[in-house]
Formats: C-alpha cells, sequence, structure tokens
C-alpha cells in the first residue's frame, strides 16, 4: 500500500552464494520510491544548473545513492552538494 505519510517499505532478498553461507540483502520494493524517501531525509534541494552535473553523477553513478542501504548516505552528501560554494554561487 503506497500513499502520504507511509514509510518506505523495504522487502528482504536472500542470496545464495557459492559458499554454504547466505547474505540478506535489502532491496527496494518500489525503485520509484527512492525519490521520495531521499526528499524525505533531505527536504527540498535546490540545485543550480551549474551544479546540475555534480548533481546527476552523484545520484546516478555512486554506490551511496544506487543501494538503498545507503540512501541515508546518499542523502548526506547531496545535503553537502547543495551548500557547497560552488552550488550556492547562482542563487
Amino acid at each position: 500500500m503506497r500513499g502520504p505519510g507511509r514509510p518506505l517499505l523495504l522487502g528482504l532478498l536472500l542470496v545464495l552464494g557459492p559458499s554454504p553461507e547466505q547474505r540478506v540483502e535489502i532491496v527496494p520494493r518500489d525503485l520509484r520510491m527512492k525519490d521520495k524517501f531521499l526528499k524525505h531525509l533531505t527536504g527540498p534541494l535546490y540545485f543550480s544548473p551549474k551544479c546540475s552535473k555534480h548533481f546527476h553523477r552523484l545520484y546516478h553513478n555512486t554506490r551511496d545513492c544506487t543501494i538503498p542501504a545507503y540512501y541515508k548516505r546518499c542523502a548526506r552528501l547531496l545535503t553537502r552538494l547543495a551548500v557547497s560554494p560552488v552550488c550556492m554561487e547562482d542563487k
């Protein structure tokens, strides 16, 4: 069930590897929820056109922003980028 005010639901995926050990990975049930989850953690962020390249590289290419277990790290990185001197110049 999705709706406003509902927390992001994460499912557990059990992955059997070549060894007898089992790994548990956290995967989102709905990949579109990534944006909502990050907005919940960071609030509204503004990136100037000068910083959009940095934002897209960070958001789409780093481990912190592509693996759900690291989304809190991603939120911190995006927040720091938004308030960095380079991104604050055009405001």
